[in-house]
């Protein structure tokens, strides 16, 4: 599925970085545990409506922590557009 399939088809997009660092005495601490809802339509004119959904990680960056470690995640509506529209 691309991007702009999922933004004709009304689905919401997150992005999520999610990672643990160690503590001197080997305990894992949450680095970082931020979300952020990302625009759909900025992300197809961004990268186009081709763009493949399963690539998307790849090319971004936590703003917070600025680590590369982020999953997106995907949701699609809870109804179809075309009865959300009506």
């Amino acid at each position: 599925m691309t991007l702009g399939e999922a933004w004709r088809l009304g689905w919401v997009c997150t992005a999520h970085c999610y990672w643990f660092s160690r503590s001197k005495n080997g305990q894992a601490i949450t680095a970082c545990d931020t979300r952020y809802s990302l625009n759909m339509l900025t992300l197809v004119l961004t990268r186009g409506e081709n763009f493949p959904l399963d690539k998307l990680s790849a090319y971004l960056r936590c703003p917070k922590c600025r680590e590369r470690n982020v999953r997106v995640l995907f949701q699609p509506p809870t109804l179809p557009k075309q009865a959300v529209n009506e």
